[in-house]
């Protein structure tokens, strides 16, 4: 399927680029396909919220200092006329941040309404304290979360704040339960009537910058 995806990538992706051949495999198939696109998820994955301003500028910039990222980032500008997005560790944000992001020069801090919980191994209940399973830890747990809880990506499709929205839904590309069910995933929501775009006009649509 020819499903637009933005990467956000941490620095540290980009330096074991140079040593890993599974992620410099990875880097070049998303280089190569125009409907891929590579975007910031900071440094180190800090949290930006606990750091101080020296910090932060150090987080959002620290990957731009890599040679090929800054090589892709420009190609994605020059001849894809595509924008340079942000996303914060954690979605963690407070106006300091905010105001870090905005003077870097991103074209938005992007945000998402669905998240697919394909992290969350564990789940534990907050009354009991007893844990259980959670949707990333397995294909079909997985699936079950996207189409049958009140909080997956089906509900959201059909919840009527977002009428006549178009959603950003978070995926890690680093769970493999996350690529095993992802086709499956796309089928169903293609077989529902739901079309995939990239993130321009979503950030626009939203206002996340």
């Amino acid at each position: 399927s020819k499903i637009p995806a933005v990467f956000f990538s941490n620095e540290k992706n980009f330096r074991l680029e140079r040593s890993d051949p599974a992620i410099k495999r990875f880097v070049d198939e998303v280089d190569r396909n125009p409907l891929f696109d590579f975007a910031n998820h900071t440094g180190m994955h800090r949290d930006l919220t606990t750091l101080d301003r020296d910090q932060i500028k150090q987080e959002i910039n620290q990957i731009r200092l890599n040679p090929r990222y800054r090589e892709i980032i420009e190609k994605q500008k020059k001849l894809e006329n595509k924008t340079e997005f942000f996303r914060a560790p954690y979605g963690a944000t407070n106006a300091k941040v905010v105001d870090e992001i905005g003077k870097a020069g991103y074209g938005g801090h992007v945000y998402w309404h669905v998240d697919t919980k394909d992290w969350q191994k564990v789940v534990k209940n907050p009354r009991t304290g007893l844990r259980a399973p959670g949707p990333g830890s397995s294909p079909e747990r997985l699936i079950n979360y996207m189409f049958n809880s009140a909080e997956g990506l089906f509900e959201a499709c059909k919840n009527p704040k977002f009428k006549g929205q178009t959603l950003v839904v978070l995926f890690h590309d680093i769970h493999v339960n996350t690529a095993k069910t992802l086709p499956a995933i796309i089928k169903r929501l293609q077989d529902e009537g739901v079309s995939f775009t990239g993130l321009e006009p979503i950030v626009s649509e939203n206002n996340f910058a």
